[in-house]
C-alpha cells in the first residue's frame, strides 16, 4: 500500500507499525482530529517520524468506531439486512454503514462519506 503525502515520500506503508507505544497493522486515524487515514512508513513512527496517508476508497467510513474501514453490504442491523447506508437507529438522519457483515455482532460502524449519496456500494 503506497502513500500519499506527508513526509514518507510515497513509500508504503510498513505493516505494524509503532505509535505512541502502540503497534498498529493497518492504516489508522489515531492522532487526527481530521478522520485522514494513515499509517507509519517505517516500522516505529515514534522514533523515526516518518508516514504517509492512505490511498481512500470511496467506501471509506468517516467517524465511527471503524477507523475509516469500508461499508460492508450487506450487513445485519437489528437483525434486518442492508443493502445501502441507512440512517437506521439514528435520530439526526446521518446515513452510515458497518465496516463488518454484522453490527449486531461485531458494533463496527462509520458514517458514510458524502452521506451515501451513491458512495457506498457493493
Amino acid at each position: 500500500l503506497f502513500t500519499m503525502g506527508g513526509n514518507g515520500d510515497g513509500q508504503p506503508c510498513k505493516f505494524p507499525f509503532k505509535f505512541q507505544g502502540q503497534s498498529y497493522d493497518q492504516c489508522t486515524t489515531e492522532g487526527r482530529t481530521d478522520g485522514y487515514r494513515w499509517c507509519g512508513t517505517t516500522e516505529d513512527y515514534d522514533r523515526d517520524k516518518k508516514y504517509g496517508f492512505c490511498p481512500e476508497t470511496a467506501m471509506s467510513t468517516v467517524g465511527g468506531n471503524s477507523e475509516g474501514a469500508p461499508c460492508v453490504f450487506p450487513f445485519i442491523f437489528l437483525g434486518n439486512k442492508y443493502d445501502s447506508c441507512t440512517s437506521s437507529g439514528r435520530n439526526d438522519g446521518k446515513l452510515w454503514c458497518a465496516s463488518t457483515s454484522s453490527y449486531d455482532d461485531d458494533r463496527k460502524w462509520g458514517f458514510c462519506p458524502d452521506q451515501g449519496n451513491t458512495v457506498c456500494q457493493r
